[in-house]
């Protein structure tokens, strides 16, 4: 319901109320608000309708020969005569030559409902993308962190060496073994002399001379 017509009923404007009332059934010949705004005139006017006096029309109820011209003689002699009889009589003559307006009201709404059923969909949809793409993109900076921790595992393996040679005072020196962090455990093998590392005991052997 409109907000005027809620007005013209809190400050008890009848005649005004009586015309939006028939003017509804123009404007909506499907009836549905024309049924909410009586049922709220007749809850808060008790005195909404007046008591009936004969029409100053003739009527036929050959349905065939309703239109525009009798709803519109009919809706007049019910502003002036607001009853029960000639409101009911009003609502199914302006219903009936309203059919085709009525079925397109409802068309359009469906129409409307479902360019509103689109919109939401497509809505839904991008944000389902969207949350895809944040996934990936999670996915992919778990992934380089992973090929991160593995890239430092090698290099911390890098930096144990396997086998180095090297020359002191004409003396081959010869290192087999693992440096890691600068300790070595090595095995030494020098000329004239041997040394062994073995678990960090130094073992010295010297070749005599027989």
């Amino acid at each position: 319901m409109k907000q005027k017509y809620i007005n013209a009923v809190s400050s008890h404007d009848l005649d005004k109320v009586r015309i939006m009332l028939a003017d509804e059934l123009f404007l909506d010949p499907r009836g549905i608000t024309f049924s909410e705004m009586l049922k709220y005139a007749k809850e808060n006017l008790p005195d909404l309708f007046e008591p009936n006096e004969a029409a100053n029309y003739e009527f036929s109820d050959d349905r065939s020969s309703w239109n525009l011209k009798l709803a519109s003689t009919i809706k007049q002699d019910l502003i002036s005569n607001f009853s029960v009889e000639k409101l009911a009589l009003f609502q199914e003559v302006a219903m009936e030559i309203g059919k085709d307006k009525a079925k397109a009201l409802a068309e359009e709404e469906n129409r409307e409902r479902y360019r509103s059923d689109d919109t939401l969909n497509t809505r839904r949809t991008s944000n389902t993308s969207g949350s895809s793409s944040d996934k990936n993109g999670d996915n992919s900076k778990r992934d380089d962190i992973s090929n991160a921790n593995r890239n430092g595992r090698r290099q911390t393996t890098d930096k144990r060496t396997m086998g180095t040679i090297s020359l002191c005072g004409g003396a081959a020196l010869t290192i087999v073994g693992v440096c890691e962090e600068g300790v070595a455990q090595t095995l030494l093998c020098l000329v004239g002399g041997a040394a062994v590392v073995v678990g960090g005991i130094v073992l010295l052997s010297e070749n005599k001379k027989m």
